[in-house]
């Protein structure tokens, strides 16, 4: 904020400082001649000011006990609280002693500049770094007001006073990364490309080789492709960028997000390095163009390091074998999964890695899919000694010696998995797992161990002058098998990958078609013999589950009409459930695979087992119990709920349905609370969870029970992806309004104390957990992935990072061929979503 506006928010004092308790300010190099500056005695810090000729002071500024400095030409006594300074210092998180210079940008109010740093010695305060001119102040420490006053003379008043742009190449990179990630993602690559490519006197040299970067990368392209898809970007936990929604993306338009993509991450390397040479702050200033180009080409070229981190990865416990109370085998696939997964989500790489995995042990074999960058995503230009040169014809070379670099590596990991491994193929696919395969490698153990090994480790696959000879790294890193066929530009062609055991496709059968049986654990746990009783997605009735949902939507403006011919197909089905006489083999719908792993909440008698009901009969209770609902049936409409309740023991949404009436139809919130805590305690899924809260939130309100009201929406609050969370925010606003002992909502922990008290469970529930970790994770040792891919994709939503989640491709595909992605036939989806949009409604 400018002087003017500091002025006009100050607090004004009528008195003037006393100017005879001054103290004279070490000098500056960049001052005037003849000028000298002090600290003089006044409210808080007091005062910085100029000494005139005449003897007396110009104030200049006032310094606050909260170690900010605002500027200001008369003696004031504080500032408003939305007031900025033009510089403070705040101490760094968990580092006792040192904290951040920063200064505001007079040209973009708001924006926050980190300059330096600073730390604490004896009680007073010396500069580790400032980007600005502090001549001898550098060696020296200070009292804090001194301290304060010659930071913000060095860095602010004087450029101001010299025409100087503030802050000139100054902020952290990450600071300038944080500005990009809160705009619109083609804003934000036009403003670094125009900050840098333009003649503008204020760029830097990171400026300009940022803009190099993107405008070779073909990023101002991103705004049309922006325009037709919701795209964003973040910085992951490994430092690296990640272009989110980018798997709608084909062809060029995928190739043109994904260069993008590598070129910010070219930018993050030149982040560390830089946080190397300036004791971790990252400063723009720190870098030049060709300390910037050699972190983007050390990048390239540091699959040494790679190596050995996985070497060193893979010696630690497996942090993975136990989750949520189920623990794996040793050794198993699960163990073997999880440590590949981790190692591949660790690494910091250019270049976004996407990868599919199989694994036959008894074989010994596993088999990869990983991406590989196209040609464009390489840098098109590099910095020599005659200053910078076109890369652009090199591309396909680079991209292919890249690849053979990846293959080595994920072969690494791949054995550093697990010892009985002896064999690993690696296919290499162009830009994304359904590209082009442009490379596959087979590795065995030992030859890998004696000599690509070596090659890995010690460098020499690192050399830059292998980048456009991957031939040469190819007779480094000994394949035992290949597929790949090189261009004329030494670039890869597509080709057919290795051709793999049989055993790999067998255990990816629909889970339908799988009638191996289950070990005896497996089988008492899930209440089933074999694999195919586990399915609960092929809807195989006479009528399907959609047919119900057309007869529905087709008469909704006629209720009775699809009243009376849902009732005739519900006698239909309820007649062709007669033919199931076996008593120990119980009906029953799951809304999706996961939820079969929850059928011990049911509390079934030993011996019994399940068959999968049509989607059609659950879907037309469902149903009926909603129009006898709305057309004010309350007997039939429980009758109904209940009914559906009976054949989904483990969905819960037939419970909400039955909530819903009590209030609907009766006013009778004290009975759909009861209805909502069953539901929780069998809810699984994150959008499930949410919703149920909100009803309970509502409910509880309404019962004049807003502390366990605000504890439930405080629940809902914690993920602002789900579709409820602005309707939760405005409700919970208005409840605030109401209460007296909470002006915001509960932390976390204090909602669950509060809920747990009243009775609610916090779901999912630790047996909720339990149950799918232990049938995942036992179906996945056991041999049946397929089986287990959608137990394992809560699973990761149980468990921080990415690992779990990332494996659950690969338990459903395998490195075969994607058919589909999985479709959840049952219309309980959907009726959830509809209740939903008519819960926003009210």
């Amino acid at each position: 904020m400018n002087e003017n506006v500091c002025r006009r928010k100050a607090k004004r004092m009528f008195n003037k400082p006393d100017n005879s308790q001054a103290t004279e300010l070490f000098p500056l190099p960049e001052q005037d001649e003849g000028a000298k500056y002090v600290v003089i005695p006044g409210p808080q810090k007091g005062y910085v000011a100029l000494q005139l000729p005449n003897g007396g002071l110009q104030i200049l500024a006032w310094m606050s006990d909260d170690l900010r400095v605002y500027g200001t030409d008369q003696p004031i006594s504080g500032v408003d609280e939305d007031t900025l300074p033009q510089l403070r210092i705040d101490p760094w998180s968990g580092i006792p002693d040192t904290g951040s210079i920063r200064v505001y940008d007079p040209k973009q109010p708001g924006r926050v500049m980190t300059i330096g740093e600073y730390a604490i010695n004896g009680g007073n305060y010396e500069f580790r770094s400032l980007n600005a001119d502090l001549g001898g102040a550098i060696q020296r420490s200070f009292p804090v007001a001194e301290f304060l006053a010659l930071a913000w003379l060095s860095s602010y008043y004087i450029p101001t006073l010299h025409n100087k742009p503030v802050g000139m190449g100054a902020g952290r990179m990450t600071e300038v990364f944080e500005e990009m990630m809160g705009m619109p993602l083609p804003d934000a690559i036009d403003m670094m490309i125009w900050k840098g490519a333009t003649n503008n006197p204020d760029a830097t040299d990171f400026d300009r080789y940022v803009a190099r970067q993107l405008v070779e990368a073909g990023a101002g392209q991103l705004r049309q492709i922006a325009s037709e898809h919701d795209l964003g970007f973040t910085r992951l936990g490994t430092k690296m960028f990640w272009i989110f929604n980018i798997d709608e993306l084909e062809g060029l338009q995928r190739d043109v997000a994904l260069a993008t993509e590598a070129a910010m991450n070219r930018l993050s390397f030149v982040d560390l390095d830089a946080r190397d040479i300036d004791d971790e702050m990252g400063l723009v200033g720190t870098v030049n163009e060709r300390m910037a180009w050699k972190s983007t080409s050390d990048a390239l070229h540091m699959f040494a390091k790679h190596a050995k981190y996985v070497e060193g990865a893979s010696k630690r416990p497996n942090q993975y074998l136990s989750v949520c109370g189920a623990e794996g085998m040793t050794g198993g696939p699960w163990d073997i999964s999880t440590r590949f997964a981790n190692l591949c989500e660790s690494l910091m790489l250019m270049f976004r890695l996407e990868y599919r995995f199989d694994i036959d042990l008894d074989n010994g074999a596993m088999v990869i899919n990983c991406t590989v960058p196209t040609p464009l995503m390489f840098p098109g230009s590099g910095l020599t000694d005659q200053g910078w040169v076109d890369l652009r014809a090199q591309r396909p070379a680079h991209a292919a010696s890249y690849a053979m670099r990846l293959a080595a590596l994920m072969a690494q990991m791949a054995f550093m998995s697990s010892v009985r491994l002896t064999k690993v193929t690696v296919n290499c696919l162009s830009a994304s797992l359904s590209g082009d395969c442009v490379l596959s490698l087979d590795f065995d153990r030992m030859p890998f161990q004696m000599a690509t090994l070596h090659a890995l480790t010690s460098g020499a696959l690192d050399n830059p002058a292998l980048d456009t000879d991957p031939l040469a790294i190819y007779n480094l890193i000994k394949p035992s098998k290949y597929s790949l066929q090189f261009t004329s530009d030494r670039g890869l062609a597509p080709c057919e990958p290795l051709p793999v055991s049989p055993t790999f496709a067998s255990k990816h059968l629909p889970v339908w078609a799988d009638e191996r049986e289950l070990p005896a654990a497996l089988a008492r746990l899930l209440s089933a013999k074999r694999v195919c009783e586990l399915d609960v997605m092929k809807d195989e009735g006479s009528v399907s589950g959609k047919e119900i949902w057309d007869i529905y939507e087709q008469a909704e403006d006629s209720p009775m009409t699809a009243q009376m011919e849902l009732e005739s197909v519900a006698m239909q089905l309820e007649s062709e459930e007669m033919d199931h006489t076996d008593p120990n083999v119980k009906p029953l719908f799951c809304e999706r695979p996961l939820m079969r792993a929850l059928v011990a909440l049911d509390n079934p008698p030993a011996g019994t087992t399940y068959r999968k009901v049509p989607d059609a009969l659950y879907n037309v209770h469902l149903l009926l119990a909603r129009i006898y609902r709305d057309t004010g049936n309350f007997e039939a409409s429980i009758k109904h709920s209940r009914q559906a309740q009976a054949l989904s023991p483990t969905t819960p949404q037939a419970l909400v349905e039955e909530a819903v009436t009590h209030v609907d139809v009766n006013d009778d919130f004290s009975t759909a609370i009861d209805c909502l805590i069953r539901a929780l305690q069998i809810a699984s899924i994150p959008a499930d969870v949410s919703f149920i809260y909100y009803r309970l939130a509502f409910a509880n309100w309404q019962q004049g029970n807003q502390k366990v009201a605000l504890a439930c929406y405080t629940q809902v609050l914690q993920n602002k992806n789900m579709p409820l969370y602005q309707s939760a925010a405005r409700e919970v606003s208005q409840l605030l309004d109401e209460m007296h002992d909470y002006d915001e909502i509960m932390s976390v922990a204090e909602s669950t104390h509060v809920l747990k008290n009243a009775g609610i469970p916090v779901a999912p529930t630790s047996q909720v957990r339990e149950l799918i970790a232990k049938s995942a994770i036992g179906l996945v040792d056991a041999g049946f992935p397929r089986a287990a891919d959608d137990m394992v994709w809560l699973l990761g939503r149980f468990t921080e990072g990415d690992v779990i989640a990332a494996i659950a491709t690969s338990l459903r595909w395998g490195c075969g061929e994607e058919v589909a992605p999985t479709e959840f036939q049952s219309g309980s989806q959907e009726a959830m979503l509809d209740e939903l949009k008519r819960a926003l409604d009210q």
